[in-house]
């Protein structure tokens, strides 16, 4: 298990860390941007970079990426979307920023939603109707 506190000090973020992913670099107290997929209700860790004590990332080759969520509608608001994934698993609600507008979104749509870790709130980037 992984758990990351946001910057913003937002409430922290816990991930599952799979045996392919080397975190022995990561020390208590390092800045680190991390990312992961959710299935099943779980957050898996995909992705993660340390950044140096100048804000600048100390393995640039290990760039993260947002988590993607796939699966079918079954909530939309202006607010957040409900999405339950392709697997069954535990309906995942997603934070839907004022900037984006999901208006063209129905339940019973297939989504593919990019989404990024905003003050511990799993929250919106890009969506497409599948």
């Amino acid at each position: 298990m992984l758990v990351v506190q946001p910057s913003d000090q937002g409430t922290p973020v816990s991930f599952v860390v799979p045996t392919t992913l080397d975190v022995s670099s990561i020390a208590g107290g390092d800045r680190v941007h991390a990312s992961g997929t959710v299935s099943g209700g779980v957050l898996t860790l995909t992705d993660f970079r340390v950044q140096g004590t100048d804000g600048a990332p100390s393995n640039p080759s290990n760039a993260p990426s947002n988590a993607k969520v796939e699966g079918v509608v079954t909530a939309v608001s202006p607010t957040s979307l409900t999405v339950t994934p392709h697997d069954n698993a535990t309906a995942i609600t997603i934070a839907v920023p004022t900037t984006i507008d999901v208006s063209t979104v129905a339940v019973g749509n297939h989504l593919t939603a990019t989404t990024t870790i905003v003050n511990g709130t799993l929250t919106l980037v890009t969506f497409k109707v599948d």
